[in-house]
């Protein structure tokens, strides 16, 4: 099973399934974070000068950043 919750303007705040939870950190329109339930960045996005124009997902590991691609319900992957 998987739960996600919203924050009060509709963004998602979390998701929660078996393999544990991200919480999901915004400025203003943007999600710009993610979180592991122990406060561990997995991902941070960089946007680019259009709307919700993601130029690429930077993890912790290695540093390394790849293009991102939307899935067609909307989330990033």
């Amino acid at each position: 099973m998987i739960d996600y919750g919203y924050y009060d303007d509709g963004n998602l705040a979390f998701r929660q399934d078996s393999s544990g939870k991200v919480v999901y950190v915004y400025d203003g329109i943007h999600c710009i974070a993610e979180y592991d339930e122990s406060g561990a960045l997995l991902k941070e996005y960089v946007y680019g000068p259009n709307v919700d124009e993601v130029l690429c997902a930077q993890t912790p590991a290695g540093g390394v950043s790849r293009p991102v691609a939307r899935a067609a319900e909307g989330r990033f992957v």
